[in-house]
């Protein structure tokens, strides 16, 4: 009886213990759960202080040991009591803890909502939230006996992260007194798995960085070293303002810059190769500014397609890719916009292609400008100096040794020259000449002579053939005589055979002839060669220039005539 009785009663004994200890541990984790917040606020504020940094007083920060999460909320953190330098609406971290038994770090859960950092930089000082980073490790920084005494150990754990979320991230970036603000909107790293040997990983950005929409999308793997990065990237319209106070020299820079571009890039152990699968980059409505000279363009617009760099132990090895670029309606000109120095419409360069044999080679199939116009004063009913409706060069093929092109084409010249009253080109923008640049021209014209000779032995230029073609037209007015000083020249052929100072080809004859008319009568006709790059130059010119109107040089030889009997 009493045998049986203790048989039945052992159940209950062993089930009154598992419960008592199942409510212990309960209790112990409530208990845990319970002074986290105070316990870590109370060992953290002192280490804070020792900053100047205060800790908010409705900061919560607790531990969850059901679910080994440990979760941050409401937190904030003072610089002197005022300067908000930190901030963290909620932050949540879990681990998956028994996957430690399996030499395996699993970070279930990660998510960062509503955050606010602040950083400074400064020539000698990098803060973040507060925290003086160069100093604390100078502070911290062993001496060089006990570093080389100390080696480090193998980290044997690997690192999983299902995810990683963050979402509303504001960064303030105070860069030497130059501020920046950052927007993470969103940030998402997922399949991220990492030890010594493999890291593997997939990131998702979309943010903003002062004003302007960036979007980065990565998918990287690698072992042993060796792996692969894949990336997305979308800039738009980002101001070039905030870049002006980087660069001191100028006077103004504004306008956007947008770029999007698809590449991956290839690591071995003894290469790395560059893929830019196509890329776009452009600029709108820039302004750059250096004293008083000024550059405007309305468009820039660059495409690159299956760009190709490989670099084998930091030699290049592959260059390859094709490319094209735009610009539209740009203009300089000094101190003010309507005085024009120079102004074109529209310059493209089209089939840009990328090559490696021996050294790095571009080839451009066709580089075209269209309506141009130098010097015009856009105040006055002056027209500019020069007027052409396009230049273009077909061909061209440079590397750092050499420059060759098929031909250079001038179509529709038109060039006025108007001299005033005291024989000054009234039609002429000039620039002030300072005394930095006179000082410059006159200081140093043997250096440029010896940088003209050694560039005409060392780079060697090539030209097959150049040609004006349609209407070509060269006018002067001279309104400092009396009857005023008319001419206009009408070209109506003119062409240039191959040119080149190549070892094999600079003793050849250049070819040239010019056929035209000058006003109503006179025309002339012009045919030679020249050979400008052998020891001794030669230039042979033949031909003729009928029916010149004396009447139109009078005025010139008159004066000239009068000078002379004064001397005598």
């Amino acid at each position: 009886m009493n045998a049986s009785s203790s048989v039945k009663k052992s159940p209950n004994y062993l089930s009154k213990a598992i419960k008592i200890i199942a409510t212990i541990f309960i209790g112990l984790y409530l208990v845990i759960w319970a002074i986290s917040s105070p316990l870590s606020k109370y060992f953290i504020e002192p280490i804070l202080a020792e900053q100047g940094l205060t800790l908010s007083a409705n900061t919560s920060i607790r531990y969850n040991p059901f679910m080994s999460q440990l979760t941050v909320s409401d937190l904030t953190l003072y610089l002197d009591k005022e300067e908000k330098v930190l901030s963290v609406e909620e932050l949540s971290i879990r681990l998956t803890l028994f996957r430690l038994l399996f030499d395996k770090i699993v970070i279930s859960k990660f998510d960062l909502t509503n955050a606010y950092i602040k950083i400074n930089k400064t020539e000698t000082q990098l803060v973040i939230a507060g925290i003086d980073i160069n100093k604390e490790a100078s502070d911290t920084e062993q001496e060089p006996e006990e570093i080389a005494e100390t080696e480090p150990k193998p980290f044997g754990y690997q690192l999983i992260l299902p995810k990683l979320n963050f979402n509303q991230i504001n960064i303030d970036i105070e860069n030497n007194n130059k501020p920046h603000h950052v927007a993470i909107n969103s940030l998402l790293i997922t399949q991220v798995k990492a030890n010594e040997q493999s890291q593997q990983a997939k990131v998702s950005l979309q943010s903003v960085i002062d004003d302007t929409k960036l979007t980065l999308s990565a998918d990287t793997n690698f072992k042993q070293g060796q792996g692969e990065v894949t990336t997305q990237l979308s800039i738009t319209d980002y101001p070039l303002a905030k870049l002006q106070r980087y660069v001191e020299d100028l006077t103004e820079l504004s306008g956007s810059f947008s770029l999007t571009s698809n590449q991956s890039i290839a690591i071995t152990t003894d290469q790395i190769k560059v893929h830019l699968t196509e890329a776009e980059i452009t600029n709108k409505n820039l302004i750059v500014g250096l004293e008083q000279q000024v550059l405007t363009l309305e468009k820039l617009q660059q495409n690159i397609n299956d760009l190709t760099i490989t670099l084998n132990q930091g030699e290049l090895t592959e260059l390859s890719g094709k490319g094209q670029t735009t610009l539209s309606k740009a203009s300089v000109h000094h101190d003010k916009p309507n005085q024009k120095l120079a102004y074109f419409e529209q310059l493209t360069l089209n089939d840009i292609s990328f090559h490696f044999t021996d050294i790095p080679e571009v080839k451009i199939a066709e580089f075209l400008i269209d309506d141009i116009f130098i010097s015009k004063n856009e105040g006055s009913e002056l027209p500019p100096i020069v007027k052409l409706k396009q230049f273009s060069i077909n061909d061209i093929k440079v590397n750092e040794h050499a420059l060759n092109i098929d031909q250079i084409i001038l179509d529709s010249l038109q060039s006025q020259l108007i001299l005033n009253k005291e024989k000054a080109i009234a039609n002429l923008v000039t620039i002030p000449e300072t005394e930095t640049e006179t000082e410059q021209v006159e200081d140093t014209p043997v250096a440029k002579e010896q940088e003209v000779t050694t560039d005409t032995n060392s780079f060697m230029i090539s030209l097959n053939s150049f040609s004006l073609i349609n209407d070509n037209q060269i006018s002067f007015i001279d309104n400092s005589v009396d009857p005023v000083a008319k001419r206009d020249i009408f070209i109506d052929k003119l062409t240039l055979g191959a040119l080149s100072n190549t070892p094999e080809n600079k003793d050849n004859k250049t070819p040239f002839e010019l056929i035209g008319r000058s006003n109503k009568y006179a025309h002339f006709d012009f045919k030679g060669f020249s050979q400008p790059f052998i020891e001794k130059p030669i230039h042979h010119l033949k031909g003729f220039l009928k029916e010149l109107s004396l009447r139109s040089v009078s005025t010139y030889t008159q004066e000239a005539m009068q000078i002379m009997g004064i001397l005598m």
